[in-house]
C-alpha cells in the first residue's frame, strides 16, 4: 500500500510542540486523533521535523501508511474537517516508499520580526521595543552559512549525536512591515535557529559584532551563546525532497 504525504500548517501557541507527549496537547496527537476518527483505527504519523512548544508551521510534511486507501483529496477534505481550528491540512498526495523525515534533504525555517508593538501580531511575530541596526544584522546573518560544527548555538537532537550541519543560506530581508530571517539547512540542531536570532538581536543592539559570531561558532561553547529568542516568531517553512518540495510559495506536494 502506498504512503500518504500531507502538508500541515498550525499555530503553535496552544501546543506543547509537534511530538506526542502524555498529558500534553500536541500537533501530532491532534492529527492522529483525527486520523483515527476517519479510518476507525490508529495511524502512526512521521513528521519531517519536530517543532518545539510555541513554534508554528507553514509547511510541515507528514507521512503515514493509511489503514485503507482512499483518494488523496477525499482524505484531505475529511481530515481537515476533523482537525481543531489551529491546525490546517493544506494538501495530500499518495506516494511510494516515502519517509517524511529521512527523505528530507533540506529544511527551511523562517523567523519574523516587527520593530514596535502591534496588537494583531502578538503571538505570531517577535515584537522589538528597541531600535535595531537591521543592515548590520543582515550582514551578520551571512556568517552562519556553510558547513561546520554548530555546537555553540544548538544541541544535538539525539544524545551523543553530531552537531555538524550545513547551512545553505541565512538571509535577513524586509517584506512590508516585517523583517524575515530565512534559513535553509540540511537539518537543524535543537534551538539552533532561535539562538541565531538571539545572536542577531545582539548585533542589532551593538552588543555583538560579526567577528564575535565567528568567535562564538569557533568556540563550540554552548554556554557562551546569547539567550534563545522566543518561540512565537519561528515557523517551519519549507521542506525539500528528491522529487518534490513544499512551501507556501511553491504550493502542492
Amino acid at each position: 500500500m502506498k504512503n500518504l504525504a500531507i502538508a500541515l500548517a498550525y499555530h503553535g501557541g496552544n501546543f506543547s510542540g509537534w511530538q506526542k507527549q502524555p498529558g500534553q496537547r500536541t500537533v501530532q496527537g491532534e492529527l492522529e486523533r483525527a486520523l483515527e476518527r476517519f479510518y476507525g483505527e490508529p495511524a502512526a504519523t512521521i513528521g519531517s521535523g519536530r517543532t518545539d512548544t510555541g513554534v508554528h508551521a507553514l509547511g510541515q510534511v507528514v507521512s503515514f501508511t493509511p489503514p485503507r486507501e482512499y483518494p488523496a483529496e477525499t482524505v484531505k477534505n475529511a481530515i481537515d474537517s476533523l482537525l481543531p481550528p489551529d491546525i490546517r491540512l493544506l494538501n495530500a498526495k499518495l506516494v511510494e516508499d516515502f519517509h517524511a523525515r529521512y527523505d528530507a534533504q533540506r529544511r527551511g525555517d523562517r523567523y519574523l520580526f516587527h520593530e514596535g508593538d502591534d496588537l494583531f501580531l502578538r503571538g505570531r511575530v517577535l515584537l522589538l521595543k528597541e531600535q535595531h541596526n537591521w543592515e548590520a544584522m543582515a550582514q551578520a546573518a551571512e556568517r552562519f552559512a556553510g558547513e561546520r560544527d554548530f555546537a555553540a548555538i544548538g544541541g544535538a537532537v539525539n544524545p551523543g549525536g553530531s552537531t555538524i550541519r550545513e547551512v545553505f543560506s541565512c538571509k535577513l530581508q524586509r517584506e512590508g512591515r516585517l523583517w524575515l530571517l530565512d534559513i535553509i539547512a540540511n537539518a537543524f540542531l535543537y534551538r539552533m535557529v532561535r539562538t541565531i536570532v538571539g545572536c542577531l538581536s545582539q548585533v542589532g543592539r551593538s552588543r555583538m559584532t560579526s567577528e564575535g559570531i565567528d568567535e562564538l561558532l569557533n568556540s563550540r561553547n554552548r554556554n557562551a551563546a546569547p539567550a534563545v529568542a522566543p518561540p512565537h516568531g519561528l515557523y517551519l517553512y519549507r521542506i525539500e525532497y528528491p522529487n518534490f518540495s513544499y512551501s507556501p510559495e511553491h504550493g502542492p506536494l
